[in-house]
């Protein structure tokens, strides 16, 4: 029998399916109003326009200022974020939805991006717990040890993480907003001294 098709569920026809099935249209149908009427209020982005010619073709780049992060671009963002807040504030159903997204994401744990195995079973990682929003670098010997942070961005984003084959350097890359900082680190090494 398919999951769907137990007692209570939509397809089954069960006691409570209308119920259920009728508040899933209701907010569907916030949604869609909301962000339909949104669309006409919302900021519109500025066009510069950059001609770049590539092998004898021509491509046009109208947003190309965006990508520099240039007090325009940052600004319009900054409007962009004001809109979606005012937009999201007036869904009904967007606490209870933001709180159901939050209990999911506990129960995923921890998020990982890349693992590393160095010499003298030294592993390197980034990992993100449920509770963060960006991953920090961490570094442990062997897969039983406590591991260690070597680097914790704060609320900026690690890029970048490149360990010397023999594990004594990290060089990394921190972005934050428009400033990026680079650093060569001998953590590693710190971190477990024999």
């Amino acid at each position: 029998m398919c999951a769907g098709n137990r007692r209570g569920s939509p397809l089954a026809g069960g006691r409570g399916s209308d119920r259920s099935h009728g508040r899933e249209r209701v907010i569907v149908t916030a949604l869609l109003i909301g962000c339909c009427t949104a669309a006409f209020s919302q900021p519109k982005a500025p066009i510069h326009e950059v001609l770049d010619n590539y092998f004898g073709r021509e491509i046009r780049d109208p947003y190309r200022y965006m990508e520099e992060g240039t007090p325009e671009a940052m600004a319009w963002l900054q409007a962009q974020r004001e809109h979606t807040g005012r937009v999201l504030a007036g869904l009904p159903e967007r606490d209870p939805l933001r709180r159901r997204l939050q209990e999911l994401d506990q129960q995923l744990g921890a998020r990982f991006q890349f693992v590393t195995k160095l010499p003298d079973e030294l592993y390197i990682y980034s990992k993100a717990s449920a509770n963060d929003d960006t991953y920090k670098v961490y570094i442990r010997r062997g897969l039983n040890s406590a591991e260690r942070v070597l680097v914790d961005p704060g609320q900026a984003t690690v890029s970048a993480v490149y360990p010397s084959p023999d594990g004594r350097l990290l060089a990394y890359t921190v972005c934050g907003g428009s400033e990026r900082t680079q650093a060569l680190s001998d953590a590693p090494t710190q971190a477990y001294r024999r």
